[in-house]
Parts: structure tokens; C-alpha cells; sequence
């Protein structure tokens, strides 16, 4: 099972704009957001497993 789940939200903050956000599941943080479409973390994110905080990293 992957640690890092990703969620689709509509960002307030930005005026509307979709983002999706990658929290992970252990500790609740979220690990990066992103505005949607952006094709380079499509890669990236489908191989990360792990926050990269340290209480995660320590597992």
C-alpha cells in the first residue's frame, strides 16, 4: 500500500484553480501540492511511497 494518497481539491486560496494535493496517510502531512496538469510530477509521484519527513523516514 502506498503511504502517499493523492487528493484532487479546488483551492480556495488560488481563485478556483484545481490542485492536487499528496498528503500522507501515516502522519496527515501533506507532501507537496501542485496545480493540476503539470505532467512532470505525474512521474514523480506515482513512485513516491514515503513522506519524507523524519518521523516517516524512521518508520
Amino acid at each position: 500500500m502506498k503511504i502517499v494518497k493523492k487528493i484532487t481539491v479546488v483551492s480556495e486560496a488560488t481563485g478556483g484553480i484545481i490542485v492536487d494535493k499528496y498528503i500522507c496517510n501515516k502522519c496527515k502531512k501533506t507532501v507537496e501540492t501542485r496545480p493540476r496538469g503539470e505532467m512532470d510530477r505525474e512521474i514523480k509521484y506515482s513512485r513516491l511511497i514515503y513522506c519524507i519527513c523524519n518521523k516517516c523516514l524512521k518508520k
